[in-house]
Parts: structure tokens; sequence; C-alpha cells
């Protein structure tokens, strides 16, 4: 049975809460390696296993960190600086607080990871000893395999400023009957690239795609108006995210009639005049026990202004029954829908955001809460269990945003407006 994949919500506006209070200290201890330890003798080879698990989803040759760390060429200049971002807890991000769920991959660093990186450090950053071994589970943000890897069949740099989202449809070597299971969007140039999604179309979505390639003279097509990523969404690239590697069992359908569409949101002003060319590798397997979507609470009903030229903080919430967002599912029984995985998502002027479901209304369930936003770090949290939503349940979502005096800021999907979206990955149980 499909589920019903977007949401409009009415949100309101009231003074912006900190509530960062909430949020517990999860900073390392630091341990003395203790008397007789002789640092010299090791041959540091748990430092390379430490940087390919917790920085190479971001920091290899063209990813989005401003540089590598997948050789000790790489990383040896770079000892005093990573120090420095490791004691205050910066860096690898993970900008989730205190929740009242577990996540599965947590970006920060074991006690045991942040002294071996001190160590070294301290040590001088020396050579290390055998280069990186493959490693069991793979690292996080990486696919398990690649089973189809497809790219743009011709480059394009935006036509249109300051946002450019353009669509374009990936030929299939044959036709896909199965579920993706993983996924990873790889942008040919980050520096033009805002988000983009790898979408099927079918249906009358599909004829009108065709419609619009066969009519549009420049690679792809026009989809401007057509901001539909959340529909048939098998996968999704933002800035700070590698890939998107669903809980076990559980998998995204593609039909065989199914064409396969890359929605990239293209950022003119941060354009540096290379074409991109972005590449879509993906995982599938023939079956799965649970048959996931996606659901969308999003601020769209808004068309107007978010703040005004005066304001400098805001806070938004809005919730909504859960009966009204899957009004096709029969949750009156004893099941109800498995929630897998959350995303926050606001543009640049947001703060902090939180996600919650409410249980009858009254007990509260957090399931995601952001303490410090950051754009450039925007993050799918996968849950260690799911969580149940049942009939009679309602979610929440919250956003905080600042800003400068002097300038109205927009609701809207453009770069420079703001957003307000909670994408919550369910199944039925």
């Amino acid at each position: 049975m499909s589920l019903l994949t977007a949401l409009f919500l009415v949100m309101a506006c009231g003074p912006q809460t900190n509530d960062n209070d909430r949020n517990k200290d999860t900073t390392p201890v630091i341990t003395d390696p203790g008397p007789g330890t002789d640092v010299s003798t090791r041959d540091w080879s748990d430092v390379p296993d430490v940087l390919e698990r917790k920085c190479a989803t971001c920091h290899t040759p063209e990813g989005v960190a401003p540089f590598p760390l997948v050789t000790w060429e790489d990383a040896q200049p770079w000892g005093p600086a990573m120090e420095n971002e490791i004691l205050a807890g910066v860096m690898p991000p993970w900008p989730a607080g205190d929740a009242d769920v577990s996540y599965r991959d947590h970006r920060g660093l074991t006690d045991e990871e942040f002294n071996t990186l001190l160590d070294w450090i301290e040590a001088g950053t020396p050579a290390w000893g055998d280069p990186p071994r493959d490693l069991d589970p793979p690292p996080q943000g990486q696919l398990p395999r690649i089973d189809l890897s497809l790219t743009m069949p011709e480059p394009y740099g935006p036509q249109l400023s300051p946002d450019d989202i353009r669509c374009f449809f990936l030929d299939l070597p044959e036709p896909i009957e199965g579920y993706v299971v993983a996924s990873e969007i790889v942008p040919g140039n980050l520096s033009v690239a805002h988000h983009a999604n790898i979408v099927k179309a079918t249906g009358s979505r599909l004829a009108d795609y065709t419609m619009r390639d066969e009519a549009d003279p420049m690679p792809g097509f026009d989809c401007n108006d057509s901001q539909a990523g959340i529909s048939g969404k098998l996968g999704t690239w933002l800035p700070g995210y590698g890939a998107m590697v669903l809980p076990d069992e559980v998998g995204l359908q593609v039909e065989p009639e199914a064409r396969l569409v890359l929605i990239m949101h293209y950022w003119e002003p941060g354009w540096d005049g290379i074409d991109d060319q972005t590449t879509v590798n993906l995982t599938i397997e023939p079956e799965v026990d649970y048959p996931a979507d996606w659901l969308r609470l999003k601020d769209g009903g808004h068309t107007g202004t978010c703040m005004e030229a005066d304001d400098t903080d805001a806070s938004f919430t809005s919730n909504v029954p859960v009966d009204m967002i899957v009004p096709g599912l029969d949750l009156t029984g004893q099941g109800g829908l498995f929630v897998h995985s959350v995303l926050l998502h606001m543009h640049t002027f947001g703060t902090t955001g939180r996600v919650e479901l409410v249980k009858r209304g009254v007990d509260y369930t957090t399931l995601l809460n952001i303490a410090q936003w950051d754009f450039d770090w925007q993050l799918e949290y996968t849950l260690n269990e799911p969580v149940i939503m049942e009939f009679g349940d309602w979610l929440q979502i919250t956003c905080n945003y600042e800003k400068e005096p002097g300038f109205e800021v927009l609701w809207g999907d453009d770069t420079e407006d703001e957003m307000c979206n909670a994408i919550l990955l369910v199944s039925e149980t």
C-alpha cells in the first residue's frame, strides 16, 4: 500500500527559544598512556582506520571538506588544526543533541578513537604503518557495494540565477525490479550543488517528464516549478551527506516500468564555471521485509514572509495528527508505522530544530534534536530501533532562526529563502 509522501503544514510563529540546555555533554575522556608507555614504538596503524571510519566521508580528494585525510601525506600537516577541532568537539560533525532515541552510525569519536588521534598528534604526527585495510562494516557514508552506477548523459552548467533546478533522465542498462537499499549521489562540481535527489518516475509523472525532456533543447529539462523530489525518492545528497544506507531489510521499491530521474538543485552564485556531471550509485536487493516510503512535514503552505525586515529571530512550530498524514493506512489496530530515520532541513538562517512524536497527545518522544544547525552538515539520522507511530499520535516540528535586521526572509525553496522540513523514512509494521 502506498504512503502519502507530502504534507503542507501551517506553521505558528512565536519568540525563539534555545533548548541547548537539554543536551548532555558527550565529550570523550582524555586518558594518559601511563608511565613507561613508549609511544615512539607504536606503528600508528590504528590512526588511518579512525580517519577512514570517521573522516573520509568528507575529507577525500574532491570531497566536501577543504582538504583530504586519506594518506599520511594528507593528514600530517593538519595535526595542530585537527587537535583544536577534536578538543572543541567540532569534528567529526554531529549536529544532533540529546534525544529520546539513539542513532546508528554515530559520527562522533569514541573515547578510544579520540585518544588515538590525540596521541598521534602529540607524538608529532609520525608516519603510520600499513595503509588502511578493508573495514567490515564499511566506513560510515559508504555503500556496502555498487550494483548500478549511472552518470548524467551530458555536462550541465546553471542557466538561471540564483537557483536552477534541473532534471535529468538516467538511462538504465536494463529495467530494475527490486528495492534500493543504499544509494550515493556524487556531485560532479560541489561549488554549484545545493542538493540533489534521485527519484523514480512512473505513470503521469513519467509522461510529464518525458514531454518536458523532449521539448527542452538543453541537457535535461527545467523542473524549477516541480519540487517533487520527495515523491518516489530513492536517494539524497545534501552538504555533509554521504551514502544513504537503509536499515537491514528495509528498501525502496523500483517497478520495472519506472525510469530514474536525477533532480539537481544548482546554486549559481557559487558556480566556478565548470559544468556539473553528477553520478549516482545504487545497491539493489530483489526482496526486503519492510518496503518503505517517505513522509514529509513541510512548510509549503507558506508563500509569504518568514521573517520581517526588523526581525532578528523567529521560532516556528507545527503539529499534525498521524492519521491525517497517512489517511490510506489502517492505524486503528495493533499495528502502525515504523519510523526508521529522520532528517531536518532548513537553510542558512536556521539555528536549532526539533522533531517530536507526541503519543496520544501527551507523551513527547524527541526523534531528533538539532542543537546547533549547520547548513553544511545536514545528516539523515537512522534510529537504532524503529519507533512506532499509531492512530491518535501527533508529529511536531520546531525550527528556530536568527538573522541581522534590515532585510526580510521569505518562505521558499530558493537558497536565500527559509524552510522547515522534516523527512521520515517509514514502513508498515
